[in-house]
């Protein structure tokens, strides 16, 4: 791996613990890829510039990103996409004159025939709905031309990327690695003719139909925002409910995967779990308590507990979070306020991670420059104590949080107990209308 990349991913894998509270990967593809065979993987787009950082913090491998060219034009941008040996795409709507993409499909193989992975987003857009959209076809004509021009070997890795909140830092990531194709030993299904050119309309298609099925089988994939929100509310129900330890989170990977083969399930026993879960979401909003809420009962014994301990963390963290925050207070400020602009959420996801790294590398520069002009050794040490205190700091912030919400459920405790067994039955029946859409699963 050469420096450069070395670097990338160490920065990446710096950054991102501070901007999501945790990032889950299920890899699917086992031992099916060697190391020495090209790879094209193929991505859902949901979150713009948060997309490729998240999916690097993951990656063993630094793959060339092939991006939409406007990217090139925004101050800065440019520079970052051309040490990161991006490839741009042109596409005809976005200029005045005309445009070609020659260069742009040399570029990938090439870079396939070097055995240098790439990165595609093959529905060519940023999506605000939680599916995914009819691909283009660059990424098969990309493959196929690879192929033709010499590289052998490609698989086509699909890669779904779930986000909790995609426009909130320090929520939850899970990326989901699907099973690869194999190109070479699916070469005569999509190219029975033996033309297997980008030139040749009906390959290029079958491909792209299988990439987006693979693409859908991975990635968030329902046909709206109340289909999203029910079916994840009945994974989360079940899988708590059959938890060894009901208190537990529901690790976010574990809840997605059943949330999408809910989505897969026959349209009659999806309806009813659709309908299971809304009942029991209008009873949770009607006590203004989420399910983890309602199953971990916050008594005033368990309560005064949840104090003392957090009251203990906090005596060690505070300090140091109160350091955090001197240092913080302006970046923290305006990631803040980017959060206010009255933009979409996929482009919050764009702005606000970057904001970050830049309001945050702008103030830890400045702090790092003005302690080594004092001394090498306090330059040192104030290097190796801004992450510490900013860690601290999130860490205070996030328990402070949390002793709101235990003391949010221990006030309207009561409230939930007087429809209790209602709502105990509901999950019941929230979890046999998951179990009967999924058997198997």
């Amino acid at each position: 791996m050469r420096m450069r990349d070395r670097f990338i991913l160490r920065f990446v894998r710096f950054v991102v613990p501070f901007l999501y509270e945790k990032v889950e990967t299920l890899d699917s593809t086992g031992s099916d890829i060697p190391d020495d065979v090209p790879v094209l993987v193929v991505s859902n787009h949901f979150g713009g510039f948060a997309d490729p950082l998240v999916l690097l913090s993951a990656s063993p491998i630094v793959p060339r990103i092939v991006a939409r060219d406007k990217i090139w034009r925004i101050p800065f941008a440019g520079w970052i996409m051309n040490w990161l040996g991006a490839i741009p795409v042109h596409k005809p709507k976005e200029h005045t004159g005309p445009v070609t993409n020659d260069t742009m499909f040399a570029s990938c193989y090439e870079a396939l025939k070097a055995r240098v992975a790439l990165l595609i987003y093959p529905e060519g857009i940023t999506r605000e709905d939680p599916s995914i959209a009819p691909l283009k076809t660059g990424a098969a004509r990309i493959a196929l031309g690879a192929r033709n021009a010499g590289a052998d070997g490609i698989r086509i890795v699909p890669v779904g990327i779930h986000y909790e909140d995609k426009a909130a830092l320090r929520s939850r990531i899970f990326i989901h690695v699907g099973t690869p194709i194999d190109l070479d030993a699916d070469i005569d299904r999509y190219a029975p003719d033996g033309d297997a050119t980008p030139d040749n309309r009906a390959a290029v298609r079958a491909l792209t139909d299988d990439i987006e099925a693979y693409l859908r089988n991975v990635a968030p994939n329902f046909s709206d925002w109340q289909e999203a929100r029910a079916l994840t509310l009945a994974a989360e129900v079940t899988l708590r409910s059959e938890s060894g330890d009901p208190r537990a989170d529901v690790p976010i990977g574990e809840r997605d995967v059943l949330a999408a083969d809910l989505a897969r399930a026959i349209d009659e026993r999806k309806h009813a779990v659709r309908e299971a879960a809304g009942m029991l979401q209008r009873d949770l909003d009607g006590v203004g308590l989420t399910d983890q809420e309602v199953v971990q009962k916050m008594h005033t014994g368990s309560f005064l507990g949840f104090l003392i301990r957090s009251a203990l963390v906090l005596l060690v963290a505070v300090p140091l979070a109160l350091v955090g925050l001197a240092v913080n207070l302006w970046p923290l400020l305006l990631v803040w306020a980017t959060g206010l602009l009255p933009i979409s959420p996929a482009v919050k996801a764009t702005v606000k991670p970057f904001s970050a790294i830049l309001f945050f590398g702008i103030a830890w520069g400045v702090a790092i420059w003005q302690a080594f002009d004092r001394s090498v050794v306090w330059g040192v040490v104030v290097t190796v104590l801004l992450p510490i205190t900013l860690g601290a700091l999130l860490y205070a912030t996030e328990r402070l949080a949390r002793i709101w919400r235990a003391g949010h459920r221990w006030l309207k405790n009561h409230r939930a107990e007087a429809i209790a067994e209602q709502i105990r039955d509901e999950r019941a029946a929230v979890a046999m209308a998951v179990r009967a859409a999924v058997p198997d699963q």
